[in-house]
């Protein structure tokens, strides 16, 4: 069925054909840059169901079907590809799919000489860039003693990507506390909310100087006290878990452009 993102309403009309019935557990995981396609995934014990439709008919384009568990995050600029974390237990690889072959790779980082890195921690929320050409993802990672809280950047022209380190108190506090956000001037700002303001944080940090600047192992943002840092969407609960919020495409309707923005789902 096709769901209106300003009301929550089912539409009618919309059917997802051909195909067989959708198996249990179908849900909505990752949204194109611009909004035209839409992929559902059911995951399994071993595999994982994508279904990729396309939202102007509401028709399956295809049903692939993945090894292991994965948990799409974005699609590539062409729609061709699709970028997820492929999860091992209590760590996940960030890897390519291709639904028209059923294949699966990791990505690549600027940094050659690492291999596909073990990652851990827990997704709190995913903001897609203005030009839509990067999707900037926070995570929580506070076992971790060398950083609380990371930020998953993700090229989606190239499937380049490239983690960026925070330290306490970001990541370390009750969830809910953390925000990410894409400024006018093209960096990357996260917050971090304290009940005394005098200990609310900003972190920020420019991906295209990252882009252009001598490949690191390592990145980190640098934190600054800020009584008014940047705060989740209202509406949006942000609870960590791999199941991620949908950064939908801007919209210059005067009818959408304030409150379909972003669409979430979340688990404990």
């Amino acid at each position: 069925v096709g769901i209106d993102p300003r009301t929550g309403l089912e539409r009618p009309g919309r059917v997802l054909v051909p195909g067989p019935a959708g198996p249990a557990g179908l849900r909505v995981a990752a949204v194109a840059p611009g909004g035209e396609r839409v992929a559902l995934i059911a995951p399994g014990a071993e595999t994982t169901v994508l279904i990729d439709v396309e939202v102007a008919t509401g028709s399956v384009l295809r049903w692939s079907e993945f090894e292991g568990v994965v948990e799409p995050e974005a699609f590539s600029l062409d729609a061709s590809l699709l970028y997820a974390a492929r999860i091992y237990g209590d760590s996940y690889h960030v890897h390519v799919l291709d639904p028209a072959t059923g294949e699966q790779w990791p990505t690549s980082s600027r940094y050659k000489r690492a291999k596909p890195e073990e990652m851990y921690g827990s997704v709190v929320q995913a903001a897609l860039s203005p030009d839509r050409t990067q999707l900037a993802t926070l995570y929580r990672d506070a076992e971790s003693a060398d950083h609380t809280a990371f930020v998953h950047l993700l090229a989606l022209d190239s499937g380049l990507t490239t983690c960026i380190d925070l330290h306490a108190p970001f990541g370390s506090d009750v969830p809910g506390s953390d925000a990410i956000a894409w400024l006018d001037d093209g960096s990357v700002s996260v917050g971090h909310s304290a009940d005394d303001p005098s200990q609310s944080m900003s972190a920020t940090f420019d991906p295209a100087a990252i882009a252009t600047g001598e490949p690191q192992p390592h990145y980190h943002a640098d934190a600054q006290p800020d009584p008014r840092p940047i705060e989740v969407p209202a509406g949006v609960v942000a609870t960590p878990g791999f199941q991620r919020f949908i950064a939908l495409a801007s919209s210059t309707s005067p009818t959408c452009a304030s409150d379909c923005s972003m669409a979430g789902r979340s688990r404990p």
